[in-house]
């Protein structure tokens, strides 16, 4: 019991280590995601999200615009299923092949080569707080 209430306290402690330097440095959450978009899509969705980044000629499948997501969408932003799409351990049939990186794994295993071992409980935070700084952003940059 001792153990496990010291595992909590640690992870607590973790988390606090983790998102509170972000919100003191009163840093906005679109500049969160910003970074987090220009490190792991504008490749291939391009820095303003237009599909234009510099792997996409390349590609089989061209990288959709993001910036029209909420237009293409009756003008709602579909949030939970640009979270799903980021994620990509659940698969969704309407997106067709995948073509994009699996990123859940991806910064699941960042997290966990990050983190000490007796707390990698917490590298599910973690990948979750990457991929909604990505959705928020992209939800940001909606052309209307």
């Amino acid at each position: 019991m001792r153990t496990r209430a010291r595992a909590i306290a640690a992870l607590a402690g973790l988390l606090t280590l983790i998102f509170v330097p972000a919100f003191a440095a009163e840093e906005p959450i679109e500049e969160l995601g910003k970074q987090e978009f220009v490190r792991s899509c504008a490749a291939c969705h391009g820095e303003s999200g237009k599909g234009d980044g510099m792997l996409a000629d390349m590609l089989v499948v061209a990288p959709p615009d993001l910036t029209s997501l909420r237009k293409r969408h009756g003008g709602k932003f579909p949030t939970s299923w640009v979270y799903r799409i980021i994620d990509g351990r659940n698969e969704i049939r309407p997106h067709g092949s995948r073509e994009m990186p699996i990123w859940g794994d991806r910064y699941r295993a960042e997290a966990l080569r990050e983190l000490p071992l007796p707390l990698n409980v917490g590298a599910d935070a973690l990948v979750h707080g990457r991929i909604l700084s990505l959705v928020f952003y992209i939800d940001f940059i909606q052309e209307e």
